[in-house]
């Protein structure tokens, strides 16, 4: 079997789980529906009490769970080409610590002033976008000082580690009901937008702002060879870095915003594609990791839905559980950790 076969095999078999995992968070939850209702709701015959719980709860849950796992997948392999590290991930730059940091003070200032009914989902997003935005400007800012990567991730490192702290004041000085509220924002959610305009426009961001990744594959790969080949090769090392740089924060903080810090996706994911196609190729990573990306986002919110313990577990709790392991044997193995 030729490499193009094996990675098609791997391609179908991925869109297979995504499609059976899809269904099966549908299907599961506080209310099991039976597969034939969730097959009569997707195709538009469905009725009932069931095609609202569909239509209105689960349906935009999975599909949230599909494109933020794509999302964070493709985003944590760019920043692992750009930075030559396997430890790269979309929070390494500090973007989603920025939407943390504006997401606790809304929640603490809005307790203290007692108007703790403002944090709704849409000021939630408002929040984290700004908080996202604004760490990408300073970066913006100091990625045309510095001409080093490694002066660049040091920064965004120290940013996260700032912004932390900042948290970590607010939580301290904070009330226990926001202190609560805090801590669940940070648990993660694809249940916070399920429906109007604001689902349509994360939707949105995602999808187009994943498409042209397929723009920066020939980038990638000359990033890959270090940057006096991508010189060599006729790339603007500086300009390219902004890109990469805009987009990922772009797309990471529309996932933040919507769903919260989603963990270990960004890191883990890039790690079992290139052990599952030996290969280094951009080409045939950015497409598989975005459907990996999206299986394990799916595996890891029906097993958050499973009720283990007599109640649904975090989903971030589930993608550390999972994403930890896949890491530490990323180590061990070594093989995934000299191509990057």
């Amino acid at each position: 079997m030729n490499k193009n076969s094996r990675y098609f095999i791997c391609g179908v078999g991925l869109l297979i789980a995504i499609v059976v995992l899809f269904c099966a968070n549908i299907a599961m939850g506080s209310v099991h529906i039976p597969i034939s209702e969730v097959i009569n709701s997707i195709t538009g015959s469905g009725d009932g009490i069931y095609d609202i719980i569909i239509r209105e709860r689960r349906l935009p849950e999975a599909t949230s769970a599909i494109i933020a796992g794509g999302t964070l997948a493709v985003c944590g392999l760019m920043m692992q080409t750009l930075f030559h590290n396997p430890l790269a991930d979309p929070s390494i730059l500090g973007i989603s610590s920025g939407s943390t940091l504006f997401i606790a003070i809304l929640t603490f200032c809005s307790t203290a002033l007692g108007i703790g009914a403002i944090v709704s989902p849409l000021w939630q997003i408002i929040a984290a976008t700004a908080g996202s935005m604004m760490v990408l400007l300073f970066l913006l800012a100091v990625s045309r000082r510095v001409v080093s990567n490694t002066s660049l991730l040091i920064t965004g490192i120290m940013t996260g580690y700032l912004t932390s702290a900042l948290v970590s004041i607010l939580q301290y000085s904070g009330s226990e009901n926001a202190n609560f509220a805090f801590v669940i924002w940070t648990q993660g959610s694809f249940s916070r937008v399920v429906s109007g305009e604001l689902f349509y426009i994360f939707i949105s961001v995602c999808i187009v702002g994943v498409t042209a990744v397929f723009f920066l594959i020939r980038t990638l790969n000359a990033l890959l060879l270090g940057e006096n080949y991508a010189r060599n090769m006729g790339i603007n090392i500086k300009r390219s870095r902004n890109i990469i740089i805009i987009l990922t924060a772009v797309l990471t903080a529309a996932v933040t915003a919507y769903c919260g810090p989603i963990a270990f996706i960004g890191l883990a994911v890039p790690h079992i594609v290139r052990y599952m196609t030996r290969t280094a190729d951009r080409r045939t990573l950015v497409p598989l990791t975005a459907l990996a990306g999206s299986v394990i986002t799916l595996l890891c919110a029906l097993i958050a839905k499973l009720e283990v313990f007599g109640y649904m577990l975090p989903i971030n709790a589930v993608t550390s559980l999972i994403g930890a392991p896949i890491v530490i044997a990323a180590i061990f193995k070594n093989s995934s950790f000299n191509e990057q």
